[in-house]
């Protein structure tokens, strides 16, 4: 009898070879044994159905976890082959963004925004303008912006991933703006002004790119299965409404990036009163 491996049959089903292990100890693969410490099966065994579906209705949580897909919540890891695969799967992916507004109401009212000239001359002169000349100030923006390609809003998966990893977001804000500020040795200054914020989104999957859903396709078959936190970041380049913000909240501890990862403490003494 020809016997595969988990990774040969994850490979033929499309799935993680840990999520075929897991298919092993639970029994669900007809004729699996283990020879040493690994699993085999027969090739000819048959992929398992979804248990969690029956009569078309799921079981276990409720329908919603079946067009949102969260990082938080392993039920919604189904696997996919592609992004048009993914898509059909799910509308939104449950995404975090990290900001430090001077005005929650922004946010609240007008959604998530990409920063466009206008609005950073705004925000720039409103942060910075106290501390560098106003003609120097308008030609630093002016040089960055023609050299400043990203222009999006940047989401990660994972929130502790965001906090972690890119705290400079929460600490500092405005990746634009902070890279105006340091140039201008002024830099510190931004963790004066406004507060550290994490916006839960659920991000419509039609406004992600196909590149970045296979990647997470990808992803979900080779890294979800067990890991606690995931390293995945994405850009939009379309402004998000206010209807998908899920949640805002304020952290207090953040690691800071740009100052060997040390941790940074948010209180309201840290805020300016000018």
């Amino acid at each position: 009898m020809d016997i595969m491996t988990t990774e040969q049959v994850g490979r033929l089903w499309g799935v993680a070879f840990r999520r075929v292990s897991e298919l092993c100890w639970d029994g669900r693969i007809k004729g699996a044994s283990k020879i040493g410490t690994s699993w085999v099966m027969p090739a000819d065994a048959q992929k398992p159905g979804d248990a969690r579906v029956t009569n078309g209705k799921w079981i276990g949580y409720e329908r919603k976890h079946a067009f949102i897909f969260d990082f938080s919540d392993p039920t919604t890891w189904i696997t996919c082959q592609n992004a048009d695969d993914f898509r059909q799967q799910f509308q939104f992916l449950r995404a975090y963004h990290g900001c430090r507004p001077l005005r929650i109401s922004d946010y609240t009212e007008n959604g998530l925004q990409i920063l466009n000239k206008k609005r950073l001359f705004r925000l720039t002169h409103e942060l910075l303008g106290k501390y560098v000349e106003e003609k120097e100030l308008n030609n630093i923006i002016e040089t960055r912006w023609d050299r400043y390609p990203a222009k999006g809003i940047y989401f990660a998966l994972d929130k502790n991933e965001l906090l972690n990893q890119c705290g400079h977001y929460m600490i500092y804000g405005s990746e634009f703006v902070c890279g105006i500020a340091a140039q201008c040795f002024c830099q510190p200054k931004l963790k004066q002004r406004g507060i550290p914020t994490i916006i839960s989104a659920n991000v419509p999957t039609a406004l992600i790119s196909d590149f970045t859903i296979q990647e997470l396709v990808d992803k979900v078959q080779t890294h979800f299965y067990g890991a606690k936190t995931v390293d995945f970041g994405f850009r939009i380049t379309q402004n998000l409404s206010a209807k998908h913000i899920v949640k805002i909240e304020h952290p207090h501890k953040i690691a800071d990036p740009l100052n060997g990862y040390l941790s940074y403490y948010y209180s309201e003494e840290n805020k300016s009163n000018d």
